[in-house]
């Protein structure tokens, strides 16, 4: 499983302008928002998929994560297939799929 810094330094060298996103099976989802959790004393942070919002930046998607407290934090996604964690990306254009 990947931890936020290790996201974060494996997203370094990509453009700041492409937008974040993930999909399932079904749909494409932007991801704007994340939430902390602890499970079986393991720090979670979850980004949650949503079609609702416009995607976030890359840039403004690391500013978000700069904060040291999340850098330890393993991280996943939440979409409506459930919960699954982050290996690494995909680039398609500009945009960033997390999966």
């Amino acid at each position: 499983m990947m931890r936020v810094i290790d996201l974060l330094a494996l997203l370094q060298d990509q453009p700041k302008n492409a937008t974040i996103h993930c999909r399932d099976a079904a749909q494409q989802y932007n991801l704007t928002q994340f939430e902390l959790r602890t499970e079986v004393e393991q720090e979670q942070l979850i980004f949650i998929g949503t079609t609702a919002k416009n995607p976030l930046h890359l840039w403004e998607f690391q500013l978000l994560l700069r904060q040291k407290d999340l850098w330890q934090r393993y991280v996943y996604i939440e979409t409506p297939a459930g919960i699954q964690p982050i290996f690494g990306f995909t680039r398609k254009h500009q945009q960033l799929f997390l999966n």
